[in-house]
């Protein structure tokens, strides 16, 4: 136990780790970390610590004595610098009071590695390979092939390279350059075409790894040029920042009428062709394929590119079509509004009411054409060539940003106040559901109209005019049709939330289908219902996803009905007066009556009456006030002395202000 106790008060030394390796490039440095350990009972002194060799190729950055507490551990650093490619070692040695030592010092290598591996381009591939713009971004990044974690990346250690090339026979046009210590290249004005991006790294110039590991994209650009098909509705801009005479396109031939929507006048007006404004959109049917050409403008006029922002455009009080001057996508959230009282972004001129934080385009491919809408963010963009349909409560002036709005390394911008929060443009409601109710027939479709409940108001979506024909489906409004509507949460598990949907359909003879993801309802635990008035149909939308129906007119409602309680059951209110065969008929001695009254109805008086067949009075089932829906009432085949009436053929009457139905039915004793 004594000679235990003795060793226990002695002090040790243990080095970490071994061995230590190091790698990085020629005449740059590394610094990594020798670990002095004290697992003994008394203190450790470090009387000094040395290298083995003078060679200055390794350094120790702090070589003092020291004392370590029993436990205890000490840094030493230790710093690489090679002189070129090659490998070098060393030792290490730590002179201490450890009795255990038999020469006084205790040892380890150093390795070290000068390494000229070549770098390689990490090149992000671009979202998309066809691009409707003039401008581009490559995002990249420069690291050592082989393991990139083994040799650390230091500033300004590599060049970056590009050469970008328009493949266009007879254009040899080439942009060049490079940078140190980059992570993206921009170019702007790009012809349109196909091209490549050639991209390399090395580390100073001179060190025989020019052009080594290059990576390529291709990728094409199209925005000159604007095709519209044949007996179609296009909703478009012309991306020019100057005043444009539509008889410069040299498009007579095709008969495109433009038109521009009058606030005024609530209706379509004709665009005046010879002095198109910029940052105005308008609708063009052409009646045969035409081909709008940029090249034709610019080949006629070569205005001064303006700076900053392009000239401004005036807004109604009411719908605008809209569009950006520019040939390339541009930040929403950049936009500036003027008005007499003062100057506005985007966010505060949603906030203070003077617009509406939502904007819509028209889609069209070879499945549907219809509106499409989006509550703008600090993400959304306004792209080249497309109208926006935008809602202004004064009027005003917009001012388009000139900026790019280039994809970020990740796809997302986020527009930040003084704390770092990103400033949603327009807000949403919180937790809560929603539910897409998607409207499509064979030819059109109306693809975003929400309904849900959340704790905070949403941002009020309102529906732009339509032109031509349309399918469509919008909740009425006193201000309005809107195309979401959001309720606060519910107040008991028997609060029922209900929307009125009015279908609007110019090929009423054609099925329709309206369709949503039930999936997040029953996650929510809510319980919804779909009901179609006309058809008196009432589908679960918990149950099934989709509802297929025929219009058969220009208008259909509908409504939709949700609810926490799973024993709700929506009730059918018509939408006329109804009245149905008795049942049964014939009778004896009594039969069943069943009416509706429609909404417009309720609380009216009515009257339920029976006569014979010389149209005298027989008895007087039921006369006053009734709610709308359905009801039900018993004849007894007595007449209003309480008398059995004899077997015949008698007629009830449903009778109200303005309105009667009468049916007839048999007695047989």
């Amino acid at each position: 136990g004594s000679f235990m106790a003795t060793l226990s008060l002695q002090p040790r030394v243990k080095i970490k780790p071994l061995a230590l390796f190091m790698k990085i490039r020629p005449l740059h440095s590394d610094t990594a970390n020798f670990i002095i350990h004290n697992p003994g009972g008394s203190a450790l002194d470090v009387s000094r610590i040395e290298l083995q060799s003078e060679g200055g190729v390794f350094q120790l950055l702090n070589n003092s004595g020291r004392s370590i507490p029993p436990g205890d551990s000490s840094i030493v650093p230790v710093m690489f610098t090679p002189p070129e490619a090659g490998d070098y070692i060393d030792t290490i040695r730590v002179y201490c009071n450890d009795p255990h030592l038999k020469y006084g010092f205790v040892a380890s290598g150093l390795l070290g590695r000068g390494s000229d591996e070549v770098p390689i381009i990490r090149m992000d591939p671009l979202l998309q390979h066809i691009l409707h713009e003039t401008v581009v971004r490559f995002w990249y990044s420069v690291a050592d092939s082989g393991s990139t974690t083994d040799i650390p990346a230091q500033e300004g250690t590599y060049i970056a390279h590009y050469e970008l090339r328009h493949l266009v026979a007879g254009d040899t046009s080439i942009r060049s350059g490079s940078a140190v210590a980059g992570d993206h290249f921009d170019f702007t004005d790009l012809d349109d075409g196909l091209y490549v991006m050639k991209m390399w790294a090395n580390s100073y110039p001179g060190t025989g790894n020019e052009e080594n590991h290059v990576k390529r994209q291709f990728f094409s650009v199209g925005v000159k040029k604007k095709t519209a098909y044949r007996l179609r509705w296009y909703l478009v801009s012309i991306p020019r920042s100057y005043s444009v005479d539509w008889n410069w396109f040299a498009l007579e031939d095709t008969l495109a009428y433009l038109l521009k929507w009058d606030n005024a006048e609530e209706k379509y007006i004709p665009l005046d062709i010879e002095n198109v404004q910029p940052g105005q959109a308008f609708w063009t049917f052409p009646f045969k394929k035409m081909e709008i050409d940029l090249a034709r403008l610019d080949s006629v006029q070569y205005p001064a590119k303006s700076t900053g922002y392009a000239p401004l455009h005036a807004l109604e009080a009411g719908w605008n079509q809209i569009g950006i001057p520019q040939d390339y996508r541009v930040f929403w959230h950049q936009m500036r509004f003027y008005t007499e009282g003062g100057e506005y972004d985007f966010l505060q001129a949603v906030q203070d009411s003077l617009i509406d934080g939502v904007v819509y385009n028209f889609k069209q491919n070879s499945d549907f054409q219809g509106y499409d809408w989006s509550i703008v963010d600090s993400t959304s963009r306004a792209e080249p060539w497309v109208g926006y349909w935008l809602r202004a409560n004064r009027p005003c002036e917009v001012e388009f940003p000139e900026e790019p709005a280039f994809e970020s390394r990740y796809s997302a911008i986020a527009v930040a106040d003084s704390n770092g929060v990103q400033k949603p443009m327009a807000a949403e409601y919180e937790i809560g559901w929603k539910l897409n109710l998607s409207l499509r027939n064979k030819h059109y479709a109306d693809i975003k109209n929400i309904i849900g409940v959340g704790s905070v108001a949403p941002v009020r979506v309102m529906e732009p005019p339509h032109i031509g024909d349309f399918c469509a489906v919008f909740m009425s409004s006193e201000k309005g049709n809107i195309t979401q509507k959001i309720y606060s949460g519910f107040k008991s598990e028997e609060d029922v939330k209900t929307w009125d949907l009015q279908v609007v359909s110019h090929e009423a003879n054609l099925p329709h289908t309206f369709s949503w993801d039930n999936s997040q309802l029953n996650r929510a635990n809510v319980y919804l219902y779909l009901v179609d008035e006309k058809s008196e149909t009432i589908i679960n939308m918990n149950d099934q996803n989709n509802y297929v129906f025929t219009p058969g007119a220009s208008k259909t409602t509908f409504k939709v009905f949700a609810t926490e309680s799973k024993t709700f059951t929506p009730e059918l209110i018509p939408l006329t007066f109804k009245m149905e065969q008795n049942y049964p008929n014939p009778f004896n001695p009594q039969t069943t009556i069943r009416f509706g009254i429609p909404a417009e109805a309720n609380g009216k008086k009515i009257a339920l009456v029976v006569y014979d067949i010389l149209g005298k009075k027989v008895a007087e089932i039921y006369k006053g006030n009734l709610k709308s829906g359905y009801h039900k009432f018993v004849w007894n085949g007595r007449n209003m002395k309480g008398n059995k009436t004899a077997s015949g053929v008698y007629f009830y009457r449903l009778q109200t202000s303005g309105k009667q139905i009468v049916k007839k039915m048999v007695l047989v004793r």
